[in-house]
Formats: structure tokens, C-alpha cells, sequence
């Protein structure tokens, strides 16, 4: 599916897992990423298994690589950026899974829009639990 541009391949959906968890292949293009935001409910496992995103994590800057693994917990501000020039590929695990998948495929809808409305966006994200720190 496609999310803003983004690849998103299911690898564990909520439903294998019973909603315990959803894991997801996303492939990020050099430019893009997703600006720093809070999830009330989920905690993520980020594990890059090709290229480099710079990520922001509760206001401190680093650089993830291929083969690195980071947590990234509920309550706590994250986001990232590929700014490397080359495509990145990251395995994504999500607990609990069910609220997250679900905002996922809703955002694949909006993504098919050939005019998205970051307000819509916004306001999608806060229906389930995500609210953004930052524009």
C-alpha cells in the first residue's frame, strides 16, 4: 500500500497477532519522511534493514543505519527523514497493532487523492491516538 508516497508491504497483520501486534516492510524515499509526533497507545520497534534515516527521538537527533534496531516508545516524540539520497528500508513492529493498522489503511485512501489535505491528515491521526509535535 501506498502511504504519502511511501511503500508499506504487510509482514505481520494485526490479525495474525490477534491485535498484540503489526509489522510492516516501509520503503522511504530520499526527501521523505514523517514529521515528529506522540502515539498514545502504540509502542514501535524500528529495525532499518537498508539505507539511513536521520530520526528525532524525545527531542534528541541521530542517525539510524543498516542493521540498527530503535525503540521508540508510546508518550515519547519521534519522527524521521531520509536524507541520505537513496532509498531506506526499515521493518516496523507496532504493539498493539489493530488501532495502528486501521489508521494505515485509512491513510493508503487518502494517499490515492492526487490532492491531500494535511488538515484531513491531522485530524485522522487523532482519531487514532497520534497527534504531531511539530508541522
Amino acid at each position: 500500500m501506498n502511504i504519502m508516497g511511501s511503500v508499506v508491504e504487510n509482514t505481520i497483520t494485526s490479525a495474525q497477532s490477534g491485535g498484540a501486534y503489526y509489522q510492516f516492510r516501509i520503503t522511504v524515499h530520499a526527501g521523505e519522511g514523517v514529521p515528529p509526533h506522540v502515539h498514545a497507545y502504540e509502542d514501535e520497534l524500528f529495525y532499518l534493514l537498508e539505507g539511513e534515516l536521520a530520526l528525532e527521538l524525545d527531542g534528541k537527533s541521530l542517525i539510524g543505519r543498516k542493521g540498527e534496531g530503535f525503540f521508540l516508545p508510546r508518550g515519547v516524540a519521534h519522527g524521521y527523514e531520509n536524507r541520505s539520497g537513496k532509498n531506506a528500508q526499515v521493518l516496523v513492529l507496532v504493539s498493539p497493532g489493530s488501532s495502528f493498522e486501521a489508521f494505515f489503511v485509512e491513510m493508503s485512501r487518502l494517499s490515492m487523492r492526487s490532492e491531500i489535505d494535511m488538515g484531513e491528515v491531522v485530524a485522522l491521526a487523532g482519531r487514532h491516538g497520534i497527534t504531531f509535535t511539530k508541522p
